[in-house]
């Protein structure tokens, strides 16, 4: 019984695929993955995947574009996602509506809406799920994003209606054009502040800590096309990542007190390869 909401997302598929179709990549892109971290399974770490985008149609005033993302997990199993997007500008704001839905679950489509005003200082966001078998429709999350005292200062209020939770997400600008600094509080968790600073052309460092005593430490440092960063979580893990384009490097070491380190590191290397 999902014919009623993954029927929309073909039908939107099909028309951006028909109009202006010279635009349309006439394959899809397909890459091979290789993940070391996942060598025991059925393909001996290889990901298959292959994602098809229709390119941007337009329908009067209104462009609509979508694509399929599938992954090969098994011989018998490649699960996949479908989504759809129709975008248009009326009276200064910037609006756009997105449908997802996943092969897990083609009875519920994910929805997405977006506005954004003209000179980018107001940003309004919510997102909400639609069941055909069960016949309901629910919003998850609103979330508003405004300037404020010029372009210092963002508040991004929000409210999660499954949970009744409110948070208020407080960034601020102000201080030099190398800092920013962000306060994220809630009703029903931790309160957050992070500082992120940035040094010389390629670094920038960020420390947070929260309410119930939890500090990190996190370091970044762009490096020719590719970004390296170190995250330092005290008697928790320190990590290192390492992302250059199809490149994608990680390395995970939990910690089991302040300067002792578990048996159970990991080490894992990714890269994906166009095929055609």
């Amino acid at each position: 019984m999902y014919y009623s909401t993954t029927s929309l997302l073909v039908v939107l598929l099909s028309a951006a695929a028909t109009v202006n179709a010279d635009k349309v990549p006439s394959q899809p892109l397909v890459t091979l993955g290789l993940n070391t971290a996942n060598v025991m399974s059925r393909f001996g770490g290889l990901e298959p995947q292959a994602t098809w985008y229709t390119g941007t149609q337009t329908f009067g005033e209104v462009n609509v574009d979508g694509g399929i993302d599938v992954r090969v997990e098994d011989v018998d199993m490649m699960p996949f996602n479908i989504w759809a997007r129709a975008q248009q500008t009326i009276k200064g704001w910037n609006l756009s509506a997105r449908l997802e839905s996943s092969s897990k679950a083609l009875d519920t489509v994910a929805c997405q809406l977006l506005a954004v005003s003209d000179d980018g200082a107001t940003r309004l966001y919510a997102q909400g799920s639609a069941d055909a078998s069960a016949r309901t429709a629910m919003m998850d999350k609103v979330t508003l994003a405004q300037k404020v005292h010029g372009e210092e200062l963002t508040l991004v209020p929000a409210y999660h209606f499954d949970t009744n939770e409110v948070e208020l997400g407080v960034i601020y600008t102000g201080l030099s054009d190398d800092t920013v600094v962000n306060l994220d509080t809630s009703t029903k968790g931790p309160q957050m502040l992070t500082v992120s600073q940035r040094f010389g052309a390629n670094n920038r460092i960020i420390p947070s800590v929260t309410t119930n005593g939890d500090v990190e430490l996190e370091y970044r440092r762009a490096i020719d096309t590719g970004v390296l960063a170190a995250n330092y979580k005290p008697n928790k893990s320190v990590s290192l990542k390492w992302n250059d384009g199809p490149w994608l490097a990680t390395l995970e070491a939990p910690m089991t007190g302040p300067q002792s380190f578990s048996s159970d590191v990991r080490l894992s290397f990714k890269r994906d390869v166009q095929l055609f």
